[in-house]
C-alpha cells in the first residue's frame, strides 16, 4: 500500500509540475501559449526522466556512459538559462521596450541575469563549500537576499502589477534551476 501511495504522489507531483510550468505561457499574453509551454515542459521532463531511468538501476547510481553527452547537455542548458530572460524581454508584452532601445534593454537584461547567477553561485559556495565561519555563512545569506532583490527591483520600474513582478520571479526561478542543473551535469555530481 505504501508503494502505491508513493507512485500516486510521484505522478501527482509530475502532473502538478507540468501544470505550474505551463502557466509561464500567460506571460506572452496569449492563453493558447499555456498549451505550448506545457507541451515543451512535458517533453523536457520526460526526456530527463528517460535519461535518469537509463542511468539508474534500482537503488544504485551508475556513472554516465557518455561524458561528452553530459557536457553538451550542460552547455545547452546553461545557454538556455542565460537566454530565457532575453527571450522573455524580446517576445513578451509585459515588459515595454522603448522603440530603438531593444539592444540596450537586452544588454542590460543579460548583465543582470549574469549578476543574478554569480550572486547565487557565490552564496552557494560560501554556504555549502567554504562556510566554516559565521561571517562566511552570514555573507552567503546576504548574497542570496541581494540576488533575490534584483528581479523585483528591476521589474518595479516597468510593471508594478502582481502579474508582472510574479512573472519575473517565476523566470528567475526557472533560470536558477536551469543553471544549477547545468552545473551538476558539468561537474558530474550525482
Amino acid at each position: 500500500m505504501k508503494d502505491t501511495w508513493f507512485k500516486v504522489r510521484q505522478i501527482g507531483a509530475f502532473v502538478l509540475f507540468i501544470l505550474i510550468s505551463s502557466l509561464a505561457g500567460m506571460m506572452t499574453g496569449k492563453p493558447v501559449m499555456m498549451i505550448a509551454y506545457g507541451a515543451f515542459f512535458l517533453v523536457v521532463t520526460l526526456a530527463v526522466l528517460y535519461v535518469i531511468r537509463n542511468r539508474q538501476r534500482h537503488f544504485e547510481l551508475s556513472q554516465g556512459t557518455n561524458p561528452m553527452f553530459r557536457k553538451v547537455m550542460a552547455i545547452i542548458i546553461a545557454i538556455l538559462a542565460l537566454a530565457l530572460p532575453l527571450l522573455v524581454v524580446n517576445f513578451s508584452s509585459f515588459i515595454p521596450v522603448p522603440e530603438g532601445a531593444v539592444a540596450k534593454t537586452l544588454g542590460i537584461t543579460f548583465v543582470l541575469t549574469v549578476a543574478f547567477l554569480i550572486l547565487n553561485a557565490a552564496a552557494v559556495w560560501l554556504l555549502n563549500i567554504k562556510g566554516e565561519t559565521t561571517a562566511q555563512k552570514v555573507t552567503g545569506y546576504l548574497l542570496i537576499v541581494l540576488a533575490a532583490i534584483i528581479p523585483g527591483a528591476v521589474m518595479a520600474g516597468y510593471n508594478r502589477t502582481t502579474v508582472g513582478i510574479g512573472s519575473v520571479y517565476y523566470i528567475a526561478l526557472v533560470v536558477i534551476v536551469l543553471a544549477y542543473s547545468s552545473y551538476t551535469l558539468l561537474v558530474n555530481q550525482d
